[in-house]
């Protein structure tokens, strides 16, 4: 069932973790390697637990059904898909609530300004869905930068595949592009992605696929960032985009100020957390 290696030892370690340490919350991120006998063990020293499901559970891609079967046992489900709620709530998850995702605002933290080497860039790993998009791109003659693993497994972006990007790389590749293109990831039902709010910390003007998370996050369209639904229109909204450079700058701003003053940091995503737990921040 896909379980991670040493998952008893985990679960002990992490009893006398707790032993010692005392805590009053816990916050598990991701899959984490977790059994409902832990979190039982937990509850009874009157520890809060919460998981924050940075990917979706119910993608095969992902996980099997042993993290599905625990998700119940959390105190809390922070849920940062739309899409997810009514299947967490289908398995019997006491508590769940909507937590997005944020940014660091030193791994978003721009890079100095460079001379512009790309008309777009996309930094990400290839998907199947996302193929046709970069596809597009590539056809159009647009000057591509574009970073990440797997792209080579598809006959439209084989041409321009690359590697994946270290964090700094990421943000020289991004501080070098007119725009960034930010996708989601349809097999795990993203509304919006880990990226969202890193491109728009980073100063960039997006180029962002259009979902009701985005719209929620940003705004309609050309209100902080430029929208799109399939790879023509994506193609087309670039062109509008790259002839118009004081419309750049003023959307690249605008997203910068939402990722700046509302309340997107991880360390603003912790406290909503542990509010949520009935733990103060």
């Amino acid at each position: 069932d896909r379980r991670p290696a040493n998952f008893r030892a985990f679960g002990r370690a992490l009893a006398a973790e707790v032993a010692g340490f005392a805590p009053n919350a816990l916050l598990a991120v991701g899959l984490a390697p977790l059994r409902a006998a832990d979190l039982a063990a937990l509850r009874a020293r009157g520890v809060a637990t919460a998981i924050f499901l940075t990917d979706d559970p119910f993608n095969p891609i992902n996980t099997g059904g042993w993290a599905r079967a625990l998700l119940p046992h959390f105190d809390l489900v922070l849920n940062p898909r739309r899409a997810c709620e009514a299947d967490l709530a289908r398995i019997g998850c006491r508590r769940v609530e909507r937590l997005a995702f944020g940014f660091d605002p030193v791994l978003s933290a721009p890079a100095a300004a460079a001379a512009p080497a790309h008309d777009v860039c996309f930094v990400g790993n290839a998907d199947a869905d996302r193929a046709p998009f970069i596809g597009a791109l590539s056809a159009a003659g647009v000057r591509l930068g574009l970073r990440g693993a797997g792209w080579e497994r598809f006959a439209a972006t084989r041409a321009v595949a690359s590697t994946q990007a270290a964090p700094d790389e990421a943000r020289a590749l991004i501080a070098a592009s007119r725009t960034a293109l930010l996708l989601v990831r349809r097999s795990n039902r993203d509304g919006h992605v880990m990226r969202t709010f890193e491109l728009a910390a980073l100063g960039a003007c997006i180029l962002a696929e259009d979902t009701a998370e985005h719209r929620e996050l940003f705004g309609e369209d050309l209100a902080a960032v430029a929208y799109f639904r399939e790879p023509t229109d994506l193609v087309a909204k670039l062109r509008v985009l790259l002839a118009d450079d004081a419309l750049r700058a003023a959307l690249a701003r605008a997203a910068a100020r939402i990722a700046a003053t509302g309340g997107h940091r991880y360390e603003d995503r912790l406290a909503d957390a542990l509010r949520a737990m009935g733990r103060s921040p």
